[in-house]
């Protein structure tokens, strides 16, 4: 399979040079590394010197799925990336060395405040339907690997690499989450504070979960500015009748 995937790769590449649209070509994630296995894809970013039709393609050659993400080089070249993936991107073919120090962006922490409030609310929701349905409380939970992956990386100025590579990742760096998640899948019975604990620690670096005392502001676009959230914490202390509110 993995000989098959090399094949394919380089039919593409051979087709792609002939092409004058397309000026450069980088691979990410098991491609770049090639480290393919029988459901691998192939993923690749294609730079052209035109407008790109579309800003990704997704097909099979024979059975393997390749994606395509398409990029133009102008925008390219004023360093407009648009969407990178969490990982450097590996040259194939890359005669201008357009793919020369693109790094993608460092994550930001500037999200920490709204995921610290989404995980004390998706708490609440897990709480309310553990005991009532516990059909919604597995659904729910299952998805908690996700969000709480998110944050872990997140919170630690990580890119979230997908949830195939968190797990790898944990299981060196962090192996307290794999056993508190995979618990949690398992047994009903402790799975809303092995949640709790885990959010606790994916939020760490930046303060754990939301708590009773502190208010979350969010802006018209975003974070709001200091003049917003000073205005809005007015408004809440004099709705409340206090006169003072916690930063």
């Amino acid at each position: 399979m993995m000989l098959r995937h090399g094949a394919i790769l380089k039919q593409l590449l051979d087709r792609a040079r002939d092409l004058p649209s397309i000026v450069a070509i980088g691979a990410y994630g098991s491609t770049a590394a090639k480290t393919w296995t029988t459901h691998s894809d192939l993923d690749l970013i294609v730079i052209m010197a035109q407008d790109a039709p579309v800003n990704s393609l997704h097909f099979f050659i024979e059975d393997i799925p390749v994606d395509l993400s398409l990029k133009q080089r102008e925008a390219w070249t004023s360093g407009n990336y648009g969407w990178l993936p969490p990982e450097a991107i590996t040259p194939l073919w890359d005669p201008e060395g357009l793919f020369t120090g693109v790094q993608p962006p460092a994550a930001s922490l500037s999200e920490a405040k709204q995921y610290r409030y989404a995980h004390r609310h998706r708490l609440f929701k897990l709480t309310k339907w553990i005991g009532r349905d516990d059909d919604v409380a597995d659904l729910l939970a299952a998805g908690a690997t996700h969000w709480i992956a998110v944050s872990w990386f997140h919170a630690r100025e990580l890119r979230f690499p997908g949830i195939d590579h968190a797990v790898p990742y944990w299981r060196v760096h962090e192996p307290a989450m794999i056993d508190l998640l995979i618990g949690a899948a398992r047994e009903r019975h402790d799975r809303l504070e092995r949640i709790t604990r885990a959010s606790e620690l994916a939020l760490a670096p930046v303060g754990g979960l939301w708590s009773e005392g502190e208010v979350h502001i969010t802006g018209w676009d975003g974070l709001p500015s200091a003049a917003e959230a000073s205005r809005a914490k007015a408004f809440l202390a004099h709705l409340l009748g206090k006169g003072t509110l916690p930063a």
